[in-house]
């Protein structure tokens, strides 16, 4: 609640869960680094050398004051660890239709567009994202982003101008799936990061990092019904009933004549 936006976290999943059967949270661990310029005055020579054998640091402008003393400015890379939790919208994922309990599916996936220029902020090589060509015929985006976009007032579809190759769109697949990747003849759970056929990442994993809210729970589902699934059948018989007294009345007070 103080280090992620938990209550529009937690509003987001449990709306769309009572509306649309399921509501998705992704929660993970992000590992980033963050540069710090430091400067250092008066240092001995053999302070100097320590701080040259740190991994951590570099040593970008090096001035000697007198013959035992130096003033450095050193670029220092800090490793931070910090726990996300973060909605994940429904057409974004997709899990095997076989599982029965979304903690042991066989297969889960998250589809999200990423510029290519984001690709690279994640550590991406620049080379490999020059090759990848744009594909847009495989937009992941579905009738219920189209909607939630348009009611918005933001949205236009197939108007888009990259503008540069650095802002051409691609959709990033991050599926967990279970496989004999090693052909040992034991399947193990593996995260596999990828842009069509241009594989990312390719690693073992324990457990993928998502959870799913839904309302009503139905056995052996691991999506449950919706708040709408139990009053569709009375919200249909209410609207024809409406239309036909609105257009009964439209009638009477303005008939049509011939």
């Amino acid at each position: 609640m103080e280090r992620n936006d938990g209550f529009r976290i937690l509003h987001d999943a449990i709306k769309n869960s009572l509306i649309q059967r399921l509501g998705v949270v992704k929660v993970f661990c992000e590992e980033t680094t963050e540069h710090k310029h430091e400067t250092y005055y008066n240092l001995s020579s053999m302070d100097v050398e320590s701080l040259s054998q740190d991994n951590a640091v570099e040593i970008i402008e090096q001035q000697q004051v007198d013959e035992q003393l130096f003033n450095i400015v050193v670029k220092r890379t800090i490793g931070k660890k910090e726990y996300r939790v973060e909605g994940v919208p429904p057409e974004e994922f997709g899990y095997s239709r076989e599982c029965r309990i979304i903690d042991n599916a066989r297969y889960v996936e998250q589809k999200v567009r990423k510029t290519k220029s984001e690709l690279i902020t994640m550590g991406v090589d620049p080379d490999v994202v020059a090759d990848m060509g744009s594909d847009e015929s495989t937009n992941v985006w579905g009738g219920e982003a189209e909607t939630r976009n348009i009611t918005q007032g933001s949205y236009t579809w197939g108007d888009e101008d990259a503008g540069s190759d650095s802002e051409q769109e691609v959709t990033l697949t991050e599926c967990y799936i279970r496989c004999d990747y090693d052909g040992d003849g034991i399947s193990e759970y593996r995260r596999v990061v990828k842009v069509g056929t241009t594989v990312l990442e390719n690693s073992i994993v324990d457990e993928h990092p998502f959870a799913l809210f839904t309302p009503i729970l139905m056995p052996y589902m691991p999506v449950g019904l919706s708040m709408y699934d139990l009053v569709e059948d009375i919200m249909r018989v209410k609207t024809v009933l409406t239309r036909q007294v609105l257009d009964s009345a439209y009638l009477a007070n303005n008939p049509r004549t011939e």
